[in-house]
């Protein structure tokens, strides 16, 4: 009686220890189970969005078809319409495609006038660009090519051509007549580029001056393209008033003038041409 209950008990043990293996190995097989599982939905996911996206970019409804350039005032649009992205004169780009930051300094290293850029894209395919350019920026022009320079001077970069601001009225050019400095770089000295912007401020007619080291700025006046020396200081407003009063003077008097001086608006002085 007493073996027959210990042989029962071993048998019970067995049976147990059996049971705990067999749960270890089911237990197993789901975890395993559970990882590829989460494994091929994950790839599964990633294939619909792969096709999804790319459905996204070759279909028609999101192709760039709008770009606005807004506060460009002597930027050329077209161009930077062709910088948002190369495909656009084609229509192909996606609006998908356009990365806003690399299209604001794209547009900003080629135009030197440009301050600042932004770029925002909406739904379905239009791109909206707003640009801010510098303010009192001039064309330095030397031996036929171009630069602009800002109020302090410093060369901002070339241009390719005199631009035109959007209202058709050009931007104030600067011609380098005695070679001062041919091939600027970093800084245009002893141009008077204050007096310049005040002069554009009370004479804005005029956007050609010319500029020597002796005579400093140098404005063209009347039908018969008299030259008129401003100097490199003194006040704007003072030296143009004198200007104009002094040329109706002569004007009415017939008499024909080589030169206008006023490099010091206290003593002005013309010169007659014999």
């Amino acid at each position: 009686m007493v073996m027959r209950t210990r042989a029962t008990t071993k048998r019970s043990h067995l049976r147990l220890g059996d049971t705990g293996e067999l749960a270890k190995r089911r237990a197993e097989r789901a975890a395993t189970a559970a990882f590829w599982s989460h494994k091929i939905g994950a790839a599964l996911l990633m294939l619909v969005a792969v096709w999804m996206f790319r459905s996204l970019l070759v279909d028609p409804r999101f192709a760039v078809r709008d770009i606005e350039v807004v506060g460009a005032e002597t930027v050329d649009v077209i161009q930077v319409q062709e910088q948002v992205h190369p495909r656009y004169v084609g229509g192909n780009a996606s609006l998908f495609l356009i990365n806003g930051a690399e299209v604001a300094q794209r547009v900003a290293k080629t135009a030197a006038q440009v301050e600042r850029v932004n770029v925002r894209c909406q739904l379905p395919g239009r791109v909206i660009v707003t640009i801010s350019e510098r303010q009192d920026v001039f064309i330095w022009e030397s031996a036929g090519r171009y630069w602009w320079v800002d109020i302090e001077g410093t060369v901002l970069g070339q241009a390719a051509k005199r631009p035109e601001t959007s209202h058709g009225q050009s931007v104030i050019l600067i011609r380098d007549v005695d070679g001062a400095s041919t091939d600027p770089e970093g800084y245009i000295a002893g141009v008077p580029w204050e007096l310049l912007r005040d002069l554009g401020e009370v004479l804005p007619a005029a956007r050609e001056y010319e500029y020597t080291r002796a005579f400093g700025l140098v404005v063209r006046v009347t039908g018969e393209h008299w030259p008129v020396y401003l100097g490199h200081d003194g006040d704007a407003p003072t030296k143009v008033g004198i200007m104009r009063r002094l040329a109706e003077e002569l004007l009415a008097e017939g008499v024909s003038v080589a030169y206008i001086d006023m490099r010091h608006e206290s003593r002005p002085l013309y010169k007659a041409v014999d």
